[in-house]
C-alpha cells in the first residue's frame, strides 16, 4: 500500500524532527508546539479514513489524490518547521539564561531555578537555604529531601554530613572553627572532642599547624621555607616550631683546608646539633642513598662518587649520634696542606648543611691548586690524579693515572728535573747551568 508507507514517513520525519522539542519543551510554548502536532494528527486521520477501492482504477484515483494531500500537508509541516524550532530554540536559551547554574542560590527545593541538568538542593542545617548542583552519583535523596553532596576534599557546611557523598563526613580542618570540607575516616577515630575532624596520613597535607588534622601519631608540621606549607609527620619542635624531615635535593663534595705544616687533632661532625637530628640527619642520608644530584668541583658525579659521598657521611652521622657531639679524628701529621674531606647539601629549608668525616689528604707546598679528585678517587697522598672516572655521563680520562689508561702524569717534585712547567708540581720549571730543575 503505497498510500500508507508515505504516510508512515511523512510522520517519521516530523517526530524525528520535532520529537525531541515535543517531549522536553512543550512547557515552554505550547501554542506552537500543539500546532505542530495538529498536523501531525491530521495526517494520522487521512490515512485511517481512507476507505477500501471498488476497482483498480477507483482505487488509482484514490492514490493521486491523497499522495496530492500527502505531499500538500508534508511540504506545509517542513517549511514550517525550522521556523517553529527557532521560536522554540530561543525560548529556551532565554529560559535556560535566567536560570542558576552550579552553586547558585535558589528556593524551596524548585529545581526548575536551577540550570538543565541540576536540582535545587539543601547544603546546611538550615532548613530554608538551597543552591543548585548536580547530582552524578544519583543518591542525593535523603529522607525526602535533595542534598547538594560533595567529593572527598569539597568544601561542606557546618559539619552536616548530609553535604557530602556516601561514605564522607564533614569536618574540621583548620583553625577557622567556621572552615569544613568533607573527607573519609578510614582509621575510625576522627572525632576529638565532640568534633568531626578531617585526618591526614603521614605526609599528607594539613593545615597552620593544627595536630588534629594528622592521624593519631602525628603532627602538623613545617618541612621547608614556606611558612604555610605543613604536612603529617613524625618530627621534631625546633624552636617553638614542629618541623618534618627536611628533604635535600642537591650535594656538594668538597675538600676544606684546615692547616698547613699541621700535627694537632681534627674532629668530624653535622653542621646541625642534636635538636635538629630528626630534621636532617636521616634524609641527608636518604637523599644521598636514593641517587640525589652531587657534584665536585662543579661538574656533575657520578652515581658511584655520589654512593661513595653516602657512604663516609652515614658513617660520620651515625658515629656522631646524629650530631649529639663531635667526633675525635686520628692525628694526622701534615708537612705540607692538610685538607678534610666535606660533604654539603642544599635542604628544603633553603638552608646548607654539612658533614665533615674524618677523611684527610696531604698536599705538598708545590700542590697550590688543592686536591683534583672526590674522596676515594685519589691517586695518591698529592690527590693530583684519580683513579676512576667520577664524572657522570663522560670518559674523561685526563686526570687519571698511565695505569688506569689516563694522560695524567702526575709531577715532579721541588728540585727535580724537569723539561717544561707542566713537569712541575708547583708549575714552575727553572733553566740551570747543566739541567732545569723544579721550583
Amino acid at each position: 500500500m503505497y498510500f500508507a508507507s508515505t504516510a508512515t514517513s511523512t510522520l517519521f520525519f516530523v517526530a524525528s524532527v520535532t520529537g525531541y522539542n515535543l517531549r522536553s519543551y512543550n512547557d515552554i510554548d505550547e501554542g506552537r508546539v500543539q500546532k505542530l502536532q495538529n498536523k501531525i494528527d491530521l495526517l494520522e486521520e487521512l490515512v485511517m479514513s481512507m476507505e477500501e477501492p471498488n476497482s483498480a482504477e477507483d482505487a488509482e484515483e484514490k492514490i493521486i489524490k491523497l499522495r496530492s494531500k500527502i505531499n500538500f500537508m508534508k511540504s506545509n509541516i517542513e517549511s514550517s518547521i525550522p521556523d517553529e524550532e527557532k521560536q522554540l530554540e530561543e525560548l529556551v536559551a532565554a529560559e535556560e539564561g535566567n536560570r542558576g547554574g552550579s552553586g547558585a542560590v535558589c528556593y524551596d527545593g524548585n529545581d526548575l531555578e536551577c540550570a538543565h541538568g541540576l536540582g535545587c538542593g539543601r547544603f546546611d542545617n538550615n532548613d530554608n537555604a538551597y543552591q543548585c548542583c548536580a547530582c552524578p552519583s544519583g543518591d542525593c535523596v535523603i529522607d525526602g529531601v535533595f542534598w547538594c553532596r560533595n567529593g572527598e576534599g569539597g568544601a561542606c557546611s557546618d559539619g552536616y554530613d548530609n553535604n557530602c557523598a556516601n561514605g564522607l563526613g564533614c569536618g574540621r580542618y583548620d583553625n577557622n572553627d567556621n572552615a569544613y570540607q568533607c573527607c573519609a575516616c578510614p582509621s575510625g577515630d576522627c572525632e576529638i572532642d565532640g568534633i568531626f575532624w578531617c585526618r591526614s596520613g603521614e605526609g599528607g597535607a594539613c593545615t597552620d599547624g593544627n595536630d588534629n588534622n594528622c592521624a593519631a601519631g602525628l603532627g602538623c608540621g613545617r618541612y621547608n621555607s614556606n611558612g604555610n606549607e605543613y604536612k603529617c609527620c613524625k618530627g621534631e619542635v625546633v624552636d617553638g616550631i614542629f618541623w618534618c624531615p627536611v628533604a635535600f635535593d642537591h650535594y656538594f663534595g668538597h675538600w676544606n683546608l684546615v692547616g698547613s705544616d699541621a700535627s694537632k687533632s681534627w674532629t668530624a661532625g653535622t653542621s646541625w646539633s642534636s635538636s635538629k637530628s630528626t630534621m636532617y640527619s636521616n634524609t641527608f642520608k636518604v637523599g644521598l642513598s636514593e641517587k640525589a644530584e652531587a657534584s665536585f668541583a662543579g661538574v656533575s658525579a657520578s652515581v658511584k662518587a655520589s654512593q661513595s659521598y653516602s657512604h663516609t657521611t652515614s658513617s660520620t652521622i651515625g658515629t656522631s649520634h646524629s650530631g649529639s657531639f663531635s667526633i675525635s679524628c686520628t692525628s694526622k701529621q701534615c708537612d705540607g696542606y692538610l685538607y678534610q674531606w666535606e660533604v654539603k647539601g642544599n635542604a628544603a629549608d633553603d638552608t646548607t648543611q654539612s658533614v665533615k668525616t674524618c677523611d684527610f689528604t696531604c698536599l705538598g707546598y708545590e700542590f697550590h691548586d688543592g686536591p683534583r679528585c672526590p674522596f676515594s678517587y685519589c691517586n695518591d697522598e698529592n690527590c693530583h690524579c684519580c683513579n676512576k672516572v667520577w664524572q657522570e655521563n663522560t670518559n674523561n680520562i685526563t686526570l687519571l693515572t698511565a695505569r688506569d689508561g689516563g694522560e695524567c702524569k702526575g709531577c715532579t717534585n721541588a728540585d727535580d728535573p724537569c723539561q717544561v712547567d707542566d713537569d712541575c708540581c708547583s708549575k714552575q720549571c727553572n733553566s740551570g747551568t747543566t739541567q732545569s730543575l723544579c721550583a
